[in-house]
Parts: C-alpha cells; sequence; structure tokens
C-alpha cells in the first residue's frame, strides 16, 4: 500500500479540525520560507492531543492542538514552533507504557523531548501511541537526527 503524502494527509487532518485554532496555526506555518514542503513528517491524532511535524530545509515546523477537555474548563488550543536544526541543543527520547502520561498528560508510549537553549526543559514534545505510531515517529526522529548531524 502506498504511503500518502504529507499534504494529503494534513489536509484530511486539518478538514477534521476545520473550525478549530488548530487551522490558523498551519496557515501561519506555512506561510514563509519552505512551508508545507516537507522532506520528512510525522502526524499524530488522539482525543487528548494532535501533532503535526515536519522537517524540511528551513528546520521543524511542529504545530500542536489540544482539543477542549468536556471536564476541564480550558477551552481548546494550538500551538506552533518553528525550530531550525542548529538551535536544537539536543533530543531526549523515553519509551514505557504510557510514559506521555506521567510527564506531559497525554497518552503515548513514547515521547521525544527537544530541547532548545531559550527552554531547557524542552519546548517541543512529540507523543506516540500504539506500535505503528512508534514506528513512525522513530522514522521521523531518525530523519530529524540525520539533518542535524549534516548541518553540524
Amino acid at each position: 500500500m502506498p504511503r500518502l503524502s504529507f499534504a494529503r494527509i494534513a489536509q484530511d487532518l486539518l478538514s477534521r479540525h476545520q473550525a478549530t485554532s488548530l487551522y490558523d496555526r498551519w496557515k501561519e506555518a506555512i506561510s514563509f520560507g519552505e512551508g508545507a514542503k516537507a522532506t520528512h513528517f510525522y502526524v499524530h491524532e488522539a482525543t487528548d492531543v494532535v501533532n503535526i511535524i515536519w522537517l524540511n530545509g528551513d528546520g521543524i515546523r511542529d504545530i500542536t492542538f489540544l482539543p477542549k477537555n468536556e471536564e476541564e474548563p480550558e477551552p481548546a488550543q494550538a500551538m506552533f514552533n518553528f525550530v531550525p536544526l542548529t538551535s536544537i541543543v539536543t533530543l531526549e527520547v523515553r519509551e514505557a507504557p504510557n510514559i506521555a502520561q506521567l510527564l506531559i498528560g497525554v497518552d503515548g508510549d513514547i515521547i521525544v523531548q527537544v530541547i532548545v537553549p531559550s527552554s531547557p526543559i524542552g519546548q517541543l514534545y512529540w507523543v506516540a501511541l500504539g506500535q505503528q505510531e512508534t514506528a513512525e515517529l522513530k522514522r521521523f526522529l531518525t530523519a530529524v537526527l540525520s539533518a542535524m548531524v549534516a548541518k553540524h
């Protein structure tokens, strides 16, 4: 079965969250540089968090959407981060059953923390739940690490 393109996967996900701030963050993320061009990407969609993360010649674009939880008073929110590869100090990977719940309060069996100088506790978190997503996140992580090595 052929792998779907980044553009197709992103558009399908955005169509499910059309009336949310996720769509606004997407428009910001693609408005400069290489925009929606992706050499590698990772997409995670769960009830507690949605991520669209991609790597291109500019660096990493990361959009995180936290849907409104009916049990919590906080509204839904979306964040966009742009990180040039040269700004990354290190990447920390932790893997254990539902480790992300312990660290950041979302479901996930593997979590990658991207550490940058401006935020030493980690600005970005990438989470995967289940075997298929874990394999996809590990492929994306390998691509990011390879790109980082090539830049240094």
